[in-house]
């Protein structure tokens, strides 16, 4: 009893919870002496305070109810409770214990103060609350992974993009459960440096693959969890979609790119002026054009590039107040958008130009972007389209027939001046009347929309006839309708009417007269209505060859199975029953003489008083002789159409020529005056000081003036060789031989100027290849370019000379990894008036006539030549020599 009492004192001093015991009617009768050493409160202090806090009377029923339940089988019972002491509010966790084993009934009430952990609980949940929505409200993926990259936790981001229906199935999976093998792999890796390293990776962007199957840009930052014990328990890991970014970005570079192609390769001339009215950029095409470098135009008024002979760039206070007003109007975006104008460049020439105009804003600032399109040509074009429109419109209005023209929109084009005079008379000259074809339709009936519907489907010619009276006059007139065809569509309908009204007289008059039947020299028969012949003239057995008694009461089909291209009785009948006429121009191959003759052959029904048909009337005239005369005439025309249109490009080449030869003539005056200003210097200099010279100084300009003279010798050998050229002097005289014999000449010939800079030249052409041309032409050609190639390659280079069989062409390629030309100097190379004459890798010189020389001379021995190059990597010039049969 001792022990079991010093085990009681010791619970009532030592525990960390506060215990009262008390009894059944609630009397304390003993409690715990120490302040609860977890507390930071003292209302422990007085104990039947307390109880009356923990077991207030208006709830001690409840606590009665309790204690009431509490047997040997249930000792205990434990509940929470909330009360207020000093104005603080504590949460108190409180176990009432019967105390067994002896007489009266005492209870235990154990009071532990939880007001501390109840405040951490609610602030966890809040935390963990706010994570929640954190990490499911932003739109990137967030994920935390165990040390050995398994899900440990997801957001709806990451879930959809895993693909995932809830953030619970990819708890412990990985990456290789859900991505490419690449992607899975390479996140383990590093994932494992950041777990070994402590050392997190920011921002990582990589392509990888969405649940939804599209290919995503992510950008990924990932850093290592450390617990309290600074030991690393996983990675976090945030990825954001940055697909959108990348699109962005690739649009910006590719239309940077777009717009750097366009501004380098259009052929189309462009210049940005700023709102000083100064150049700022250029491209090269505008460069070419008007013949300036760029260095030469930027920072520049737009007066560099016009010729000083005009008054408002020559004359300084008009050029300013000119300038003025161009900045004015880019300030205001007043400039002209669109113009055609002939400028006057500073090199003389006078070129059009379709000038388009917009703007830019750059920084709140205008800039002025002008296209420039050379459209010399296109105008020399036009005044010859317009002196061929006055020419065929003069032709046309000499033209007694009725002639107008309809596009394929049914408008009316032309009209010539007989139809138009035709019309004023059918009108009574009634100015109202307009000239549409609906109207035309209307005035002159036998033009129906039905034969312009038929030539526009068919694109064949068609011919009809028909009567028209005007002002008591009767008229026959023969109607062609003939299509204008092009690229397979009838673009143009061409009506020519004829007036045939004498002709038709004349038929009516030999119908009535059997001695002009027999005595006409055009073919007639007389057909019944079976078909059959009964009846023809002298003129028909002529030019058919065959005699009347062949014929008579033969069928018409009888001439159709002797070459006669005409139609069968049968569709005959049914084309006359609805256009009372056939007509048809056709060739015929006489069967007696067999001579080819070109006839006009025409169908017509004989009629009684009555108007019913009782029999057919064909009549053929013989045009063979007018047919042969047109054609001469028509051949003559076209000749003489010919020889004009090309005496105005011979008149247009000679006028392009001698232009580009005056050019050339200047730059070659320049050329030959530079090594005579030299020459004349360094004489002049050694006639009055040489007495003072040194020796090193007079051996200095005695050399310069020996190279000065080599150039000089080298420029007027090319020239007048080129000048031989020209005035026909050489002779281009093929013979058949060896190309590859002339190429190991050529190259043995010029291997010493390649030992000089230890340049290697090899030669690579695996057959024999015999080949038709000028033999001394071809090596000219061949030492020109190969030692061009030399003089452009650098020390230690080396050149490929090769041949191979190109079609009926042998192909020579020369080729060097030399220093290249730029794409102006390519386009200017083979041109006479551009003179690219350029010092080579030692200072060579050259004359600039070499390559012009090469084109000639190759082009006369019917082969091309061409060169490729780019700067710094080497040039290629090919060309070809017939191979010889």
């Amino acid at each position: 009893m001792i022990k079991e009492h010093n085990y009681y004192t010791y619970l009532l001093d030592y525990s960390l919870d506060y215990i009262i015991i008390f009894d059944d009617n609630f009397k304390i009768i003993d409690h715990s002496k120490n302040l609860n050493p977890n507390s930071d409160n003292n209302y422990f202090v007085n104990p039947d305070f307390l109880f009356l806090q923990f077991f207030p009377p208006n709830d001690r029923f409840s606590i009665e109810e309790i204690i009431n339940n509490l047997s040997s089988s249930k000792l205990s019972e434990q509940f929470e409770n909330l009360f207020v002491i000093d104005k603080t509010v504590i949460f108190a966790e409180i176990k009432i214990v019967l105390i067994k084993n002896i007489k009266e009934r005492l209870f235990f009430a154990i009071v532990k103060d939880i007001s501390k952990e109840k405040k951490y609980k609610t602030e966890l949940q809040t935390e963990k609350m706010f994570m929640f929505n954190l990490m499911n409200q932003i739109p990137d993926s967030i994920y935390i992974k165990d040390t050995e990259s398994r899900f440990l936790r997801i957001n709806k981001t990451q879930a959809l993009t895993l693909g995932v229906k809830n953030s619970a199935e990819a708890i412990g999976k990985s990456d290789k459960d859900y991505f490419l093998n690449e992607h899975a792999t390479q996140a383990f890796k590093d994932e494992k440096d950041i777990v070994l390293n402590k050392v997190p990776y920011i921002k990582k962007e990589e392509l990888i693959r969405h649940s939804s199957g599209d290919l995503i840009w992510v950008s990924t930052i990932k850093v290592p969890l450390i617990d309290k014990e600074d030991f690393i328990v996983g990675t976090l890991g945030i990825t954001r979609n940055i697909t959108d970014i990348k699109q962005i970005e690739l649009e910006l570079r590719r239309s940077e790119s777009l717009f750097k192609s366009i501004w380098n390769n259009s052929l189309d001339g462009m210049r940005i002026l700023d709102d000083k009215g100064k150049i700022f950029m250029a491209n090269p095409s505008f460069c070419l054009m008007f013949g300036l470098e760029e260095h030469e135009l930027i920072g520049q008024t737009i007066s560099v590039m016009f010729h000083n002979s005009i008054e408002e760039i020559n004359n300084q206070k008009i050029k300013n107040k000119k300038l003025d007003a161009l900045v004015k109007k880019i300030r205001d975006r007043k400039v002209i958008p669109n113009l055609e104008k002939e400028l006057h460049l500073w090199s003389g020439l006078h070129v059009w130009f379709e000038i388009t105009n917009s703007y830019l804003e750059i920084e709140g600032k205008n800039y002025l972007l002008s296209v420039f399109r050379d459209i010399n040509e296109r105008k020399i074009y036009e005044a010859k389209i317009e002196y061929s429109e006055k020419l065929n419109k003069t032709t046309i209005n000499s033209i007694s027939d009725f002639l107008f023209v309809i596009d394929n929109n049914r408008n009316v084009l032309l009209l010539n001046s007989s139809f138009t005079e035709f019309i004023a008379k059918c009108t009574q000259n009634n100015s109202n009347i307009g000239i549409e074809l609906e109207n035309l339709l209307i005035l002159f009936p036998f033009l129906t929309e039905n034969y312009y519907d038929l030539v526009f489907s068919t694109k064949q010619e068609l011919i009809i006839f028909d009567n028209f009276d005007i002002n008591l006059q009767h008229y026959f007139f023969e109607i062609k309708f003939i299509p204008v065809i092009d690229d397979n569509k009838v673009n143009r309908i061409i009506t020519l009417i004829l007036d045939i009204t004498d002709l038709k007289r004349y038929e009516e008059e030999l119908r009535r007269s059997a001695l002009i039947f027999e005595n006409l020299n055009d073919s007639v028969f007389i057909i019944d209505i079976k078909g059959n012949f009964v009846d023809l003239n002298n003129a028909a057995e002529k030019m058919y060859g065959f005699k009347r008694a062949d014929l008579l009461y033969k069928s018409l089909d009888f001439l159709i199975y002797n070459g006669l291209d005409i139609p069968s009785w049968e569709k005959l009948i049914k084309i006359l029953s609805t256009t009372s006429k056939w007509t048809n121009k056709i060739w015929f191959k006489n069967k007696l003489n067999k001579s080819i003759r070109h006839i006009n052959i025409e169908f017509l029904p004989l009629t009684d008083s009555k108007g019913d048909t009782i029999a057919f009337f064909s009549s053929a005239k013989d045009i063979t002789d007018l047919t042969t005369a047109q054609e001469k005439i028509n051949n003559f025309i076209e000749e003489l159409q010919s020889k004009k249109t090309e005496l105005e490009k011979t008149g247009e080449e000679l006028r392009l020529t001698n232009t580009s030869k005056d050019k050339f003539f200047s730059i070659i005056a320049h050329d030959l005056k530079s090594p005579f200003q030299g020459i004349l210097g360094f004489y002049n200099i050694l006639k009055d000081e040489y007495d003072t010279l040194e020796k090193d100084e007079i051996k200095y300009m005695v050399t310069n003036m020996g190279e000065s003279a080599k150039n000089l010798y080298a420029l007027i050998e090319n020239l007048l060789e080129w000048s031989r050229v020209q005035l026909g002097k050489i002779e281009c005289i093929p013979e058949k031989f060896d190309l590859n014999l002339l190429l190991y000449s050529v190259k043995n010939i010029l291997n010493g100027n390649a030992l000089k800079k230890n340049i290697s030249v090899v030669v690579e052409s695996k057959d024999d290849y015999f080949v038709d041309a000028d033999r001394k032409m071809i090596n000219s050609v061949l030492s020109n370019l190969l030692s061009n190639s030399i003089k452009f390659t650098n020390k230690g280079g080396k050149i490929i000379v090769s041949a191979e069989k190109k079609g009926k062409f042998v192909q020579v390629s020369i080729i060097d990894n030399g220093i290249g030309m730029d794409n102006k100097t390519l386009k200017a190379l083979f041109n006479i008036d551009s003179n690219v004459s350029r010092n080579g890798t030692e200072n060579e010189k050259g004359t600039g006539l070499g390559l012009i020389l090469c084109k000639e001379f190759i082009e006369r021995n019917g082969g091309k030549i061409k060169v490729k190059s780019k700067i710094n990597i080497g040039s290629t010039f090919i060309f070809t020599v017939p191979i010889a049969s």
